[in-house]
């Protein structure tokens, strides 16, 4: 099989796609966003099967400007947001107490003690399922040792305060291991401390609901969320249909963020439901609210771009949702 030209990959999506593209421009812009892994990328919503019936090559340059405009901005706040989060949690564990990696896997990490089964006095069908948490909160914590190690390992000779630390023989503080793992790494930490210091942490970052979020849980399931949106806005990956998502969201969160913001409904399918929840977070982290309504209108003026582009109200709706301008109002009251 041959590979083809430009020219000849305009041809092919005018003749197959019936996409109208012509002219030096535009060919100058398919080829900046590349053909297989731009247009391609960008001419269906979340999978394949989904395919969005662009009639113009500039509808399809709406859609890749609106997913690299909510890159930019995103961008710097899930990357604050996971910096604030680590040192909340770092804080709350080390202040006064134990303040190594080993110390804190031994004294706080202890999740599954809560959740073994001799301590809750189940039966039959109950206890079974209680013995399948009970041994997944094991494995989990033993998974976070080794990818503790694992991180430790691998940026031995490559970052300095590693060699630091080994080379006199001193356990790596946790703020050390904190600048080396992942942020899904970091919820898994997060998921095995014990519900008395989840709750601590949570009650210290301003999102506690006592009502709803009685063992501080919803911190661990956040990060998931976040990391998700994190990883594709850090690598350059499409986010405009929030095909990143692969892990299922409890329904519990969907709800607590619908009373929360007074909105009819979240389920992660749009990028807009991401701002919510991270504004769930920026808010109680005390971001100014000029911050926050600059978050909100730059979002808005996406979108607005993005309508205006496209000029098609079919495939505009499919992306941000029907709901979308009730959610930005919504917002803007939040804060």
């Amino acid at each position: 099989m041959k590979g083809k030209s430009t020219n000849a990959l305009m041809a092919h999506m005018r003749n197959d796609h019936n996409i109208n593209i012509n002219g030096s421009t535009e060919k100058k812009k398919l080829v900046e966003m590349g053909y297989y892994h731009g247009y391609k990328a960008y001419r269906f919503k979340r999978n394949k099967a989904n395919v969005l019936n662009y009639t113009e090559f500039n509808q399809v340059v709406s859609v890749y400007d609106f997913d690299n405009e909510m890159k930019r901005i995103f961008y710097p706040y899930v990357m604050k947001l996971e910096t604030m989060l680590k040192n909340i949690v770092i804080e709350a564990l080390v202040s006064r107490g134990d303040t190594t990696f080993e110390q804190i896997y031994d004294s706080k990490l202890n999740r599954q003690n809560e959740l073994n089964p001799i301590n809750l006095g189940l039966t039959g069908r109950d206890r079974h399922r209680a013995v399948e948490r009970y041994q997944k909160a094991n494995k989990r914590k033993l998974n976070l040792k080794q990818s503790f190690n694992r991180a430790v390992s691998e940026n031995y000779g490559r970052r300095d305060f590693v060699e630091h630390f080994i080379h006199k023989g001193q356990p790596i503080p946790l703020w050390a291991h904190f600048e080396l793992i992942t942020l899904g790494t970091f919820g898994t930490f997060v998921s095995c401390l014990n519900s008395n210091d989840k709750v601590k942490i949570t009650k210290t970052i301003g999102t506690y609901h006592n009502g709803e979020d009685t063992d501080g849980t919803f911190l661990e399931k956040h990060i998931f969320i976040i990391k998700e949106l994190r990883n594709s806005v850090a690598h350059n990956s499409v986010i405009f249909d929030t095909r990143f998502r692969t892990s299922k969201i409890a329904k519990a969160i969907k709800d607590q963020l619908i009373r929360e913001f007074g909105v009819s409904a979240i389920e992660f399918s749009t990028i807009v439901d991401y701002l919510i929840l991270i504004l769930h977070y920026l808010k109680p982290l005390k971001f100014s609210k000029t911050d926050l309504r600059r978050l909100i209108k730059e979002t808005d003026n996406a979108i607005k771009n993005l309508q205006e582009g496209l000029n098609d109200n079919a495939i505009f709706l499919s992306i941000v949702g029907t709901d979308y301008k009730n959610k930005l109002a919504k917002m803007l009251e939040f804060i």
